[in-house]
């Protein structure tokens, strides 16, 4: 407990870490708006400042509305053309182990 009785919530070094990148990206979003972005960067930052759901389960539409805000193109559908899809989610990976390989 803290001195004026408050239960201090325990934040681990990751959530500690997270928490500093967010604050670091409304700065940089807040710094480089112009007054016609202001609105939507502010609905931005309001709606995921208060998301308490998992990572993995935000993050594709975390990102997409990140792109949409900062005015950039959104990761690419995947397609089986894997030699062309360079910007996309979870693009797969070779996992090569003494002489054996992986798909993951």
């Amino acid at each position: 407990m803290g001195e004026t009785g408050q239960v201090r919530a325990y934040r681990s070094p990751l959530e500690k870490i997270c928490q500093k990148i967010w604050s670091a990206l409304c700065n940089t979003l807040r710094s480089l708006h112009t007054p016609a972005m202001s609105e939507s960067i502010e609905a931005f930052i309001s709606k995921w400042q208060s998301s308490g759901g998992s990572e993995r389960a935000n993050f594709q539409q975390f990102a997409g509305e990140l792109t949409q805000v900062l005015g950039v193109d959104a990761p690419k559908v995947a397609t089986s053309d894997q030699q062309n899809d360079d910007y996309r989610f979870e693009r797969p990976v070779t996992f090569i182990h003494t002489g054996t390989q992986s798909r993951g």
